[in-house]
């Protein structure tokens, strides 16, 4: 008798559960250039918060160039920043910021939390990466096999410890020991602007270069190849992967609009229909909604679209430059 009552106490109790899901909400860290008035009252430039239509709710630090964000997988209200000045932190969800780094370390374009623990953070310069293993309290160089040594992306294998993958002018390079050497891997020499990992594929990554398209990796970023159709000789200055389903990917980058491609990578196709600017400086495939997918443009602010890319829907922030976008579960 008391299993049966077990059994049905269960079955009310778990449909309840299931219907609740969790939210992710977007970030975005944008440079306001654009119809900027001096005396007036202007957009502030720094990292922003959607919160619906076209409404965005800045936090943190006013008129702060920002590059990069990233978050601790199990912990959203953890997140670091890439900023001009250094790399900042937050524990309390952007409440309140702290600058981690010294005099020693600027013009940080990228940050890289590492899914399998949050201690361990690398960040891009123009002159180098450098990596803490204590969450910021500490930072050290690590440039050993770099030359040279300006990287401008950087971004954690979800599968290992070890691992981290690297871009800049020259290429790409792979380290299997945390960043105490580097390696180039892909072709040489391919200015890099951005990489991606897809977790639950983590074989799976991608790179936008500059003049020469995406590169693609299906064996953990070993080996590259290169996109081919009309996304082959572009500027790409970002790139994204559906984190569940790896056919899906996006690019975009100097006047390219957007390019779509459904087949993991095989073919690509360019949208550029409805779009005030065809500089895409930020992208990302929204959680929450599976038809949607989000833009950050250079100087003309947010889009997204409901049916990857035949049609657009602005959403603010005009005039702004957006340099990152981030889905963040709460």
């Amino acid at each position: 008798m008391m299993k049966k009552q077990l059994f049905l106490t269960l079955i009310f109790l778990f449909p309840t559960i299931s219907l609740v899901t969790a939210k992710s909400n977007l970030y975005v860290s944008v440079l306001i250039r654009e119809n900027y008035i001096v005396g007036a009252k202007n957009l502030p430039t720094g990292l922003y918060l959607w919160q619906g239509d076209t409404t965005w709710n800045h936090i943190g630090w006013k008129n702060l160039p920002i590059w990069s964000i990233d978050t601790a997988s199990e912990n959203p209200d953890y997140m670091f920043v890439a900023a001009g000045n250094g790399a900042l932190r937050t524990l309390d969800g952007g409440q309140s910021w702290k600058i981690t780094t010294d005099w020693r370390v600027t013009e940080v374009s990228d940050v890289s939390i590492h899914p399998l623990d949050h201690h361990l953070v690398y960040i891009a310069t123009s002159y180098g990466i450098w990596k803490t293993t204590d969450g910021g309290e500490s930072w050290r160089e690590s440039n050993n096999g770099l030359n040279p040594t300006f990287t401008q992306t950087i971004q954690c294998d979800a599968s290992s410890l070890q691992r981290v993958i690297a871009g800049g002018e020259e290429g790409l390079f792979l380290s299997t020991n945390q960043g105490e050497s580097w390696k180039p891997t892909g072709p040489l020499p391919v200015p890099v602007k951005d990489i991606i990992s897809n977790r639950q594929t983590p074989r799976l990554w991608l790179a936008g270069t500059e003049k020469h398209g995406v590169l693609i990796s299906r064996n953990q970023g070993k080996t590259w190849g290169t996109a081919e159709g009309d996304i082959q000789d572009q500027t790409i200055y970002k790139v994204t992967i559906h984190q569940n389903n790896p056919k899906l990917m996006a690019a975009g980058g100097y006047q390219t609009g957007v390019f779509i491609s459904r087949d993991g990578g095989q073919t690509w196709k360019q949208n550029k229909k409805g779009l005030k600017t065809l500089d895409i400086h930020g992208l990302a495939f929204d959680p929450n909604e599976k038809q949607r997918l989000w833009i950050g443009t250079m100087g003309d602010g947010v889009y997204f679209s409901e049916d990857f890319g035949k049609s657009w829907n602005y959403a603010g922030l005009s005039g702004a430059l957006v340099s990152d976008m981030k889905f963040i579960t709460r």
